[in-house]
């Protein structure tokens, strides 16, 4: 169970990483197939496909700060988050894509 005044704290560091998983989604985007642009991003498939990224990449940095707060603190503790939340936010985002693929599949088969 999470304590209250780490719920209560929350809110106010998700935007450093908000940002950061901004910044990703849109690097990925743009190096994404050698085009070395963001051409096409306001398509809707790529638009949910970059939310989806992104919301892959918030959820896992604010795992790992949840999982990190008992241990350390301040600055430390983002980089932490950062660095081991973005490769876990790909992997949530790629099991995100599969279970919509999954579902789609299920709903309209």
């Amino acid at each position: 169970m999470v304590p209250q005044s780490m719920v209560r704290k929350l809110p106010a560091v998700i935007l450093p990483y908000f940002l950061f998983a901004i910044a990703t989604c849109l690097a990925i985007f743009y190096f994404d197939e050698g085009r070395h642009s963001l051409e096409g991003l306001l398509k809707i498939g790529n638009f949910v496909t970059v939310v989806i990224y992104g919301a892959g990449f918030i959820l896992g940095q604010v795992v790992i700060h949840l999982f990190t707060s008992r241990l350390i603190q301040g600055i430390p503790q983002f980089l932490v988050s950062v660095l081991l939340g973005i490769p876990l936010g790909f992997f949530l985002a790629i099991f995100m894509l599969m279970l919509l693929a999954f579902v789609g599949a299920w709903i309209f088969n």
